[in-house]
């Protein structure tokens, strides 16, 4: 039984849709602003990234609104082969447009690579490292299932998946914890370990310690953590809105930005 109050799938789906949006669309055209701001306010580029980030950071907050969508479609589908299938479908039918959004927000030339792969791979993965748990629980080998999450996880590290190994850990913590008030706490400690520790960690041995990002990092992690506020309101409720608004808007609005990118340099 649902409640009437708090937010519902929809609801947060479109958050999602939102805040996704923003975030690709500041990768993509922050270059742009950064100057602009710097100039008009007098400050650094550091400063002017910071204040950015505090503008436009919200972004970091989609990926567990959709972490959390899809554990909860996982535990509710009819039909995991078609649910699998479908993610998969939609994440080969993403890659071209997102290689070349990563191009252009890297400074590249326009060309097709797999050093990063779209988020509905790591979502796939994610949605099979719960099938597989769940099929082989049932079949009463738990060290196998438990081995089935691992090699999804790693996977995802391999293939590079956006987010990688801690959105499918995200996806399998979000459908393994069946009591509401259990998934933010598992979701907010992953937030913790990623995004507070080991992102800025990664970032620092690749490019050296850099005190002037702390403000960014902090930043970002305060909006990763301010989503669970959001999905703590969930209320059980799938809403109106159709199941392929994702699927469909996901690659669509990577193809409009790209294309505006383009345009305007």
């Amino acid at each position: 039984m649902t409640q009437s109050h708090g937010l519902t799938a929809s609801s947060l789906k479109r958050l999602g849709l939102i805040t996704m949006t923003v975030d690709h669309a500041y990768k993509l055209f922050g270059w742009l602003l950064l100057p602009m701001l710097a100039e008009a306010l007098s400050i650094s580029r550091q400063a002017a990234y910071t204040l950015t980030t505090a503008l436009f950071g919200i972004g970091s907050a989609t990926v567990y609104v959709f972490l959390w969508l899809l554990g909860e479609g996982c535990r509710y589908t009819r039909s995991m082969p078609r649910y699998v299938g479908r993610l998969l479908f939609f994440a080969v039918l993403s890659e071209l447009p997102f290689q070349l959004m990563l191009c252009l927000i890297r400074g590249e030339p326009l060309s097709l690579h797999l050093g990063c792969t779209n988020m509905l791979f790591t979502l796939t993965l994610g949605a099979l490292a719960c099938w597989g748990w769940r099929t082989l629980c049932l079949a009463g080998r738990r060290f196998l299932a438990w081995a089935t999450v691992v090699l999804c996880c790693l996977a995802a590290a391999v293939l590079q998946t956006d987010y990688s190994l801690f959105g499918v850990l995200g996806v399998f913590a979000c459908y393994y914890f069946s009591n509401p008030r259990h998934r933010p706490l598992a979701l907010g400690g992953i937030i913790l370990v990623s995004r507070g520790f080991l992102y800025p960690l990664q970032d620092s041995l690749e490019y050296g310690f850099v005190p002037e990002m702390l403000p960014a990092y902090a930043i970002t992690l305060g909006y990763a953590l301010l989503s669970l506020v959001f999905l703590s309101q969930y209320n059980g409720a799938r809403g109106t809105s159709s199941k392929y608004v994702f699927y469909l808007y996901y690659p669509a609005h990577i193809v409009v930005l790209v294309l505006l990118a383009v345009w305007l340099t």
